[in-house]
């Protein structure tokens, strides 16, 4: 338990060194000349990529390992104010009843960027040697206010997070958090890319050069090329504070880069890779941003490592999982499962456009997936094709909407119920309407 409470400990400290070494220079695109922090600091500066976490880790003492989409989805209306690209969008589409994983991809023109992978340790920490689990909860997580590449790299990061616990060896690690994503999504490339031109000798210069020229966007916090820019800070580094300056100095998103390697190094090698230089200017105060609200937060650094190991207990048993954590843990020999869960297959599977819920109907306890086959929104006179697939005992299955909505079953096939939905000329200007699945007599709702 002790090397357990270090590296989770590492991990949190890491991710305020970096944080506060990257965060006055984010969205500078050009190359960087750090090695020190600049300016100077007297504290960590507040950072989302961490603020974020603090309220997830109030929702995990609340909710425990039931949490999910839905759940984050609540407690982000209720405890996070920000409203910056994606967060704003997710927090609009949420406050009109859009709910997760389609609050991250309607009208979201930030859904593939980095607001989701900074935030992955929570998820790595509470779930150790258990990367599956580690990356379920983080697409859980992700999908609140992504879509694509922003929930594949917070998996990406979780998983060999996760995994940091028990492994030590870098490529490893990084082939099995590549196992959790999409091989063909852009983050997956950009991680290939980056790992193939180190291994050809190229320099980090170069490589930046390379990774640019392929995954680059215009938009400094796209997500390909700042996990790119992590990955090579880790690959490069020849220490700790030369990987955070390496990332840092490839410039874009920097607060991001700096925090995700400082936490990855942290976990690995625990908060002595630090050298004092570079954890005195930061101390060991959480300091929150003004976003959040309505939330109660660790105080300290310890203590938000106290408050993981807490819930990391309570999660590891929950699930199963082949690992407990206790005086008398021992790690050794212990074989990490690389392979996606199947509840996580499922939710990548019937990610776009679908939602999800659980009803306790009178044959038994159904899962209900809702497949929108696009926007939830339809103009007047437009129609669409509702597929309604259930998990559980057969029962009788019926979609219902509003008077302003006509609905014509078309049968389905493979255990899909299929029915058109189409919007009346009269719809009006009303900014939802709610749709509903009859399963068996019980009335399971979908905003």
């Amino acid at each position: 338990m002790a090397d357990y409470r270090r590296k989770v400990y590492g991990c949190w400290l890491g991710k305020s060194i970096g944080g506060t070494l990257g965060g006055p220079h984010e969205g500078k695109m050009q190359l960087l000349e750090l090695d020190f922090y600049d300016p100077v600091p007297t504290g960590a500066i507040p950072n989302d990529d961490l603020d974020l976490q603090l309220v997830w880790l109030a929702a995990l003492r609340a909710h425990g390992p039931a949490v999910d989409e839905r759940v984050l989805g609540d407690w982000w209306l209720r405890s996070l104010q920000y409203p910056f690209d994606e967060y704003g969008i997710a927090m609009w589409n949420l406050a009109r009843g859009v709910e997760p994983p389609i609050s991250g991809q309607f009208a979201n023109h930030f859904s593939h960027c980095m607001g989701a992978p900074i935030r992955s340790e929570i998820w790595a920490c509470v779930a150790p040697a258990c990367p599956g689990l580690a990356a379920l909860y983080a697409y859980c997580d992700g999908c609140v206010d992504h879509g694509g590449e922003g929930i594949y790299g917070e998996m990406f990061f979780a998983a060999l997070e996760s995994a940091a616990f028990v492994i030590d060896d870098r490529e490893q690690l990084l082939d099995l958090g590549l196992e959790m994503i999409p091989a063909d999504c852009r983050t997956a490339g950009a991680v290939r890319l980056t790992r193939e031109l180190h291994a050809a000798g190229a320099d980090w210069l170069t490589a930046r050069e390379r990774i640019l020229e392929r995954y680059g966007d215009i938009n400094f916090t796209d997500a390909p090329q700042n996990i790119a820019f992590t990955v090579l800070g880790w690959l490069w580094g020849e220490n700790a504070a030369d990987g955070m300056c390496k990332a840092v100095n490839c410039g874009y998103d920097t607060d991001c880069t700096g925090a995700t390697l400082g936490s990855i190094l942290g976990l690995l090698h625990g908060p002595e890779v630090f050298e004092p230089k570079w954890v005195d200017p930061v101390g060991d105060e959480v300091v929150v941003g003004w976003g959040v609200h309505h939330c109660e937060v660790p105080r300290t650094l310890q203590e938000l490592s106290d408050w993981t190991l807490e819930l990391a207990h309570t999660i590891l048993e929950a699930n199963d999982a082949p690992v407990r954590i206790g005086e008398a843990t021992d790690l050794t020999g212990l074989q990490v499962d690389a392979s996606q869960p199947v509840e996580l297959q499922r939710r990548l599977e019937r990610h776009d456009w679908t939602l999800r819920q659980e009803v306790q109907a009178t044959a038994g306890a159904t899962t209900v997936w809702i497949g929108l086959n696009g926007p939830p929104a339809l103009a007047p006179g437009e129609e669409r094709v509702i597929d309604i697939r259930l998990e559980g005992p057969r029962q009788t299955v019926e979609l219902q909407a509003g008077g302003a909505f006509a609905i014509t079953p078309r049968g389905g096939e493979d255990g899909i119920h299929r029915c058109v939905v189409q919007a009346g000329e009269d719809i009006g200007a009303a900014p939802r309407h709610a749709l509903s699945v009859e399963v068996g007599g019980c009335s399971c709702p979908f905003s």
